[in-house]
């Protein structure tokens, strides 16, 4: 069983919703109202006192507990951690959202989650002996966030409930929301910024966003967030403030969407599409060709990329003489056999850290095309190439990477060391001009 505390400042939203809840009426629920509170931690520790079960539902008086929803959590919470927060709705790390919450009308259906980052506050559970606490100067907003961040993470269950608030979902931020963001970020004075199911918290006002688009359970998002770390870099340079995420548009600057042709169902004149994929890629659904054609784009043609200092990191001794990595077919399999080196080939997806230390344990890297006629892989090239590491490639050749690579019909090594002065700053000036007018891209 379990107790539910509940702020009440309308009772009629408290008898049509909580005392109405056949969810809550099924397992005989202790159920405590708080009149009068000033904030969402008074009113807890109120009524905690009076709680008759070690776990605590603590809702909004305008949530409704269908038919089966109170067994479904009696069993969840058998198992559950007693540490963390444990909310109905919420956002994982990536940045997808999680539950199964009717909101106003409009019905979640996502999976659960045991990593969530931020949760919504209509209705979270905590066990009577869990060690974090809901801070009374977050008001009666982000609290849950708070939670989530003391405890590392929450937990989100998937089992429906109802959140029937009067306030439209469209409504402006408030004042008091205003006001528990700030004193989050005060409290979290180490970060720069903070992940809430209504926006990201930023110390700073940015100048643009950068956004990776990343499918649920996509890992190869993450070779897209090499190029718009180096965007990010560029337009750092610049002066210029930047965010950077999965899954997040902002509403107050130009968004650069990088990865929109894994689906970007948004028709929105503040995102700047980045297109850096193959123009005769043969996977382009109709649907992005036509999201390209009716907006501001940055194709693979306009961006070049340099040297990355933040690559070039110590180099280990070197344990493979020519490396490989990335998905294989059939026409790459017939050029790396047909050129008689000594390949290793990593093909499982690899990125981040790992990948790196593999490039810079190698005396160098192969690069070949998935199909004929693709583009240079300049995103490859810069990143191989500021790690230090010979890049063999073949051809056409690209202008732009000449004398830097090992074009393995030429005969004539590439000059590593010289890719340190590759620096096109002017590129990414006229792309930061572009952000002040996105329908000029």
């Amino acid at each position: 069983m379990f107790t539910v505390i509940v702020p009440v400042n309308r009772p009629w939203q408290f008898e049509q919703n909580i005392l109405a809840s056949p969810g809550l009426a099924e397992v005989k629920a202790q159920i405590i109202a708080i009149n009068e509170a000033g904030n969402a931690a008074q009113a807890f520790y109120l009524g905690k006192p009076a709680a008759h079960y070690e776990w605590i539902v603590y809702a909004h008086q305008d949530v409704f507990f269908p038919e089966g929803s109170g067994h479904a959590i009696v069993d969840a919470l058998k198992d559950a951690p007693h540490d963390r927060p444990i909310g109905f709705a919420g956002m994982d790390q990536d940045g997808h959202f999680v539950g199964k919450i009717v909101d106003r009308g409009h019905a979640w259906d996502y999976p659960g989650c045991d990593d969530a980052i931020t949760l919504d506050e209509c209705v979270v559970i905590l066990h009577r002996d869990a060690l974090i606490e809901i801070e009374p100067m977050l008001g009666w907003h982000l609290w849950a966030t708070d939670l989530c961040l003391q405890a590392g993470s929450g937990v989100v269950l998937p089992i429906q409930i109802e959140h029937n608030s009067i306030t439209p979902r469209d409504a402006d931020v408030s004042e008091s929301y205003r006001a528990s963001a700030a004193a989050l970020l005060a409290i979290w004075n180490d970060r720069n910024t903070i992940k809430t199911l209504c926006s990201t918290l930023n110390r700073f006002q940015p100048d643009l966003n950068i956004c990776v688009v990343k499918p649920r359970g996509y890992e190869h998002s993450a070779g897209l967030m090499d190029a718009a770390v180096y965007f990010a870099y560029m337009f750092r340079r610049l002066g210029a403030k930047v965010t950077i995420d999965y899954n997040h548009l902002r509403n107050d600057v130009t968004n650069l969407v990088f990865g929109a042709h894994m689906g970007f169902p948004f028709e929105r004149d503040d995102c700047i599409i980045v297109d850096l994929e193959q123009a005769g890629a043969d996977w382009l659904s109709d649907e992005y060709r036509a999201l390209l054609a009716r907006s501001p784009v940055l194709s693979l043609a306009d961006v070049r990329f340099g040297y990355a200092p933040y690559l070039d990191l110590p180099r280990p001794d070197p344990k493979i003489d020519i490396l490989f990595y990335g998905s294989m077919n059939d026409r790459r399999r017939a050029w790396l056999n047909g050129t008689g080196l000594p390949i290793r080939y990593v093909q499982k997806p690899v990125y981040g850290e790992s990948r790196d230390l593999t490039i810079r344990s190698s005396n160098a890297v192969i690069n070949c095309h998935a199909y004929e006629g693709a583009a240079f892989e300049k995103v490859r090239a810069f990143q191989v190439l500021s790690m230090g590491t010979e890049l063999i490639s073949e051809g056409p050749i690209d202008p732009d990477y000449a004398p830097f690579v090992t074009w393995i019909d030429e005969g004539q090594r590439g000059d590593v060391e010289a890719f340190k002065q590759f620096d096109p700053i002017e590129d990414y000036k006229r792309i930061l001009e572009l952000t002040h007018n996105p329908a000029k891209a």
